[in-house]
């Protein structure tokens, strides 16, 4: 939504119902507010220590080196208010750094990490331009009864 909490008509995600590194590379298609993990499964994990950008995939990416997958519901689980001043809403530095934080995968061939950026820069693009298919009534309508229901 944008910051007068308007649903915006673009922007729509679709994710993959089971997520590995390869395609989540060309993707990035992990939102931190949904993530569930199984501490049962995963019983030491923690995002990196330095707070730079991108915190979240390059913890996401690690899990999936240690062989780690991730399975992706088609639902709309959260609204992301969009702020022009945010560091994620700055496209251009996020390119940048995904750029960067590819280019450190060092088990990776060079042809594969540019391939996975050229896919990723593709699919933010086409991502942005697709209809976002919210009908801002049922969305609100869904989660004013939700937080509604938890009072």
């Amino acid at each position: 939504m944008n910051e007068q909490g308007s649903v915006m008509p673009l922007g729509y995600e679709k994710v993959d119902h089971l997520l590995g590194l390869e395609q989540y590379m060309k993707t990035t298609q992990i939102n931190v507010s949904t993530v569930m993990i199984d501490r049962a499964k995963i019983p030491n994990f923690s995002f990196p220590e330095d707070k730079q950008l991108c915190e979240d995939a390059r913890l996401w990416m690690n899990l999936m080196h240690q062989g780690y997958c991730f399975s992706g519901l088609n639902k709309i689980l959260t609204l992301t208010r969009v702020h022009g001043n945010s560091l994620s809403h700055n496209k251009f530095k996020m390119a940048q750094n995904t750029l960067k934080r590819y280019l450190r995968e060092k088990e990776l061939p060079v042809y594969k990490r540019l391939y996975y950026f050229f896919n990723y820069a593709y699919h933010g693009f086409e991502k942005r331009l697709r209809p976002s298919q919210l009908h801002t009534d049922l969305v609100y309508e869904r989660f004013y009864h939700q937080e509604k229901s938890r009072i």
